[in-house]
């Protein structure tokens, strides 16, 4: 059972993985020599939101990572659902720190 901190942290996850697709698509729309300042861009705008909204400066880097990894992974083409890619990100980011665990 998660506690109220694990709770919230789960939900911002799953709030940014919800944006996941339209964050792609925005990026597929450009011309792919943009796609590397696009994707910088993504990452600094989560490590913003995840530092604004309490997290560590180690668990937000370790998360933006994870998303981005996830977001180049839907711009490659994969076809995973958002269930599936929170939990993707939930063993990544677990797997560094038990401290970061969602």
């Amino acid at each position: 059972m998660l506690n109220a901190v694990e709770s919230t942290k789960l939900s911002v996850i799953e709030r940014i993985v919800r944006g996941l697709h339209t964050v792609a698509k925005a990026i597929e729309d450009a011309p792919v020599e943009e796609w590397w300042v696009a994707l910088e861009a993504a990452e600094n705008s989560y490590l913003d939101t995840l530092r604004a909204l309490g997290f560590s400066d180690v668990a937000s880097q370790a998360l933006a990572a994870a998303v981005i990894r996830r977001l180049k992974g839907q711009l490659a083409g994969d076809q995973l659902t958002d269930d599936e890619i929170i939990d993707k990100i939930r063993a990544e980011v677990g797997a560094l720190d038990e401290n970061l665990a969602l």
